[in-house]
């Protein structure tokens, strides 16, 4: 559970994982031409994995788990659905969206032109 009272930035790209952190922000913000990416749930098993039926029922229980628990997190914290998720990276392994997407989806909640370095007090 990332949630806290502190605000977000993406001035890049905010890809996989950091998306999730992204959207822990109480106040997200973007600047024009970034970059967002979330990548379709995939199973990937190293080669030459050997495993009982049951081990493999276990793993796969456990990702669906968490692959559940992150799909209600992320639409706790904006408007994307686990229906829209899936629509999304139906047809690609990654969906990239830009800073308009993410006002749509409320993953942010505004464009900002630029960031203003704070001033530090001389002591």
């Amino acid at each position: 559970n990332f949630e806290g009272i502190f605000t977000t930035i993406n001035t890049g790209t905010c890809a996989s994982a950091a998306v999730d952190i992204f959207l822990a922000g109480n106040r997200r913000f973007a600047t024009p031409s970034v970059d967002f990416m979330i990548h379709k749930v995939v199973l990937i098993v190293p080669n030459n994995c050997i495993m009982t039926i049951s081990e493999m029922q276990g793993y796969l229980k456990k990702m669906i788990d968490e692959t559940a628990q992150t799909f209600k997190y992320i639409e706790r914290r904006c408007g994307l659905t686990c229906e829209t998720l899936l629509e999304k990276t139906a047809n690609s392994v990654e969906w990239h969206f830009d800073e308009k997407t993410a006002l749509e989806y409320n993953i942010i909640s505004d464009v900002i032109k630029e960031i203003m370095p704070t001033k530090r007090k001389k002591r």
